[in-house]
């Protein structure tokens, strides 16, 4: 499982923007239907008929099924981006199959069994679809405003959102069991869209950071990424908190120095501070038992963090002429009141 995520957790460059603080209560669209699965919307199908079948006993209907649920994968391509999702499905149901000559279905398809049935609203797929239909709605006035610079700027993020959209759905898969015990993994650490900024509120800082700084910060972020993995290995979640206040703080004075905002990877690395606080918590409450889908989650954010930096580069040049890109596109994520919180709890 850790190996799928370490594989495409680079398809998430940018759908890990708009990650927050606060659970989301969007549309009820969690077991089916969902469009954005795009390749895996006849699995999901398959997979859900495949549990209502096991849960009226139908176990002949309940097989049938699950044998078009498998036939259905052959349809993603192996050059897909998405195919090692395939991969990790197929092992599932070959899982199950064996397990079922031996006399119980595998653990593995129980849980994707109440991930569908579990009526817990919000999660990733929730949050990305919200982001992107924010960005659409946004795309035309900056673009009018910028007389079509934003839109290169855009149009990468929305794709890139897309794409991952079945990534989101899985992970919410796994995350659906805890959150019904009341664990709120995923869903507790995503802020909504509707805090957003006004798109015409001005950018604060409208400076644009030389190559020599921004060389700078990209080490900064390297050498963080490497302690960031060792300690998320570890399942040491604290740590990874704490390494990620310590450069939080130093890019903030940064931008405050160069008067130039680096919005996406701030927002970025309170993100990872924010969910490997709460990943701590996790840990204590589960013992445990959160530990592999908080550190699949952490992986997904820390991974990309090098991409922000030519995204923030683009972002300047706008924020030069008085247009708020990203500053405007993300909520707040009050990761340092959180750190300080946190700390004045242990003490």
């Amino acid at each position: 499982m850790r190996r799928f995520f370490l594989s495409i957790s680079c398809l998430f460059i940018f759908s890990c923007l708009f990650y927050g603080n606060e659970s989301i209560a969007a549309d009820n669209q969690i077991n089916s239907g969902r469009p954005g699965l795009g390749e895996f919307a006849s699995f999901a199908q398959h997979l859900e008929a495949a549990r209502n079948a096991n849960r009226a006993g139908r176990q002949e209907e309940e097989q049938s099924a699950l044998q078009a649920a498998r036939r259905s994968l052959d349809n993603v391509k192996m050059e897909s981006p998405h195919a090692l999702i395939k991969q990790d499905f197929q092992n599932i149901l070959v899982k199950d199959t064996f397990n079922r000559i031996h006399g119980a279905p595998s653990d593995q398809l129980r849980g994707l069994y109440f991930g569908l049935e579990c009526g817990t609203k919000g999660g990733l797929y929730e949050h990305l679809d919200e982001a992107i239909r924010s960005h659409e709605s946004r795309m035309p006035y900056y673009s009018e405003r910028s007389g079509g610079a934003s839109d290169p700027l855009f149009r990468k993020i929305a794709t890139l959102q897309r794409l991952n959209l079945p990534v989101a759905w899985y992970i919410d898969l796994q995350a659906r069991r805890f959150q019904k015990a009341g664990i709120p993994i995923i869903t507790g650490d995503l802020f909504s869209m509707s805090t957003i900024y006004p798109k015409d509120r001005p950018p604060r800082y409208t400076g644009i950071m030389s190559d020599e700084a921004l060389k700078a910060v990209r080490l900064k972020v390297r050498e963080f990424q490497q302690k960031a993995f060792r300690h998320v290995s570890k399942s040491e979640f604290y740590k990874v908190a704490e390494a990620t206040h310590e450069l939080v703080v130093s890019l903030r004075q940064l931008e405050k120095q160069h008067n130039a905002h680096l919005a996406m990877m701030v927002h970025m690395l309170d993100s990872v501070g924010y969910t490997a606080l709460h990943a701590a918590g996790y840990q204590q409450k589960t013992c445990g038992a959160t530990d592999n889908l908080a550190r699949q989650f952490l992986t997904i954010q820390i991974f990309p963090l090098q991409e922000c930096l030519p995204t923030d580069r683009m972002a300047q040049a706008l924020h030069a002429r008085g247009i708020g890109v990203i500053v405007n596109d993300v909520p707040d994520i009050l990761f340092l009141k959180e750190w300080e919180t946190w700390q004045a709890q242990q003490r």
